[in-house]
């Protein structure tokens, strides 16, 4: 659908209210302009109403194009509630168009997990848990949902968090983070050195202060047994345990900063 300066207020922001619109910023004269509209067209066509899409020649309309600071065609934009929620330049094949709408296409299961985001941000827990709990019932094989819902339950319930990561595998986003909580799971039941070797002690000393939720006796604990020498206990266990609490909590988390530079010390 082509629309003019004039109604570009009502064609794409007050429509985008109701429904994501693509806006396709071509011109006649532009080779790859040509090559995508038919496969923009054609992604219309599959998404069955989900989005629509809007055609802007940028010679015909130089306003709207300076307005939103267009600098190359094709560009394209998705608006969504009358702002840019994604956008991308230059003609993408099929695939990477579709990856775009995969991404960046609200829904409501991203309205529900933005909800629990702003939840955890406020410090509201109860009600993201409550909302992940939903949402990973529903959809068990989300990894974003299983990954938040592992993190935010972890100190309380360590056997379920690692057992909702367990089939995020090689290749998906989130698995690292699901290998420092499958690591710490592990941890979890590792309370009982396994040989006398002097550095036991101190690695299950940290391993007992995980499993009650004393994430800076933890990390203290382990540290000093790297600090003393004992890398080498449960195949570098000490390292790798801080590194993937050191995931789970976040770099920004006060305990990582609090820890990391004794860590960085005790290693070199």
């Amino acid at each position: 659908m082509a629309v003019n300066f004039e109604s570009f207020q009502v064609d794409v922001l007050d429509a985008s209210q109701d429904i994501p619109i693509l806006v396709d910023f071509w011109a006649e004269w532009c080779g790859p302009c040509r090559s995508l509209g038919p496969a923009l067209e054609k992604a219309e066509e599959k998404a069955n109403g989900k989005w629509r899409l809007v055609k802007i020649d940028v010679d015909a309309y130089q306003d709207i194009a300076q307005q939103f600071k267009v600098q190359g065609i094709p560009a394209c934009k998705l608006f969504h509630k009358g702002e840019v929620i994604g956008e991308f330049t230059g003609a993408l094949p099929e695939p990477q168009i579709n990856a775009f709408f995969d991404e960046h296409l609200p829904s409501e299961d991203k309205e529900r997990l933005n909800a629990a985001k702003g939840s955890i941000e406020s410090g509201d827990t109860s009600s993201a848990v409550q909302i992940l709990e939903e949402m990973v019932g529903g959809d068990p094989g989300n990894s974003e949902v299983a990954i938040s819902l592992a993190r935010l339950i972890f100190g309380d319930e360590m056997e379920r968090a690692a057992h909702l990561v367990e089939g995020i595998s090689v290749g998906d986003a989130y698995y690292d983070e699901a290998e420092a909580i499958r690591a710490l799971g592990r941890l979890v039941g590792l309370t009982e050195p396994k040989d006398e070797h002097p550095g036991w002690a101190g690695y299950v000393e940290g391993n007992t202060a995980l499993s009650n939720g004393n994430y800076s006796g933890a990390l203290t604990a382990w540290i000093d047994t790297l600090a003393g020498g004992h890398r080498e206990v449960d195949d570098d266990g000490p390292r790798k345990a801080c590194l993937a609490l050191f995931k789970l909590l976040g770099e920004e988390d006060p305990i990582t900063t609090k820890h990391r530079r004794a860590f960085s010390s005790a290693l070199f």
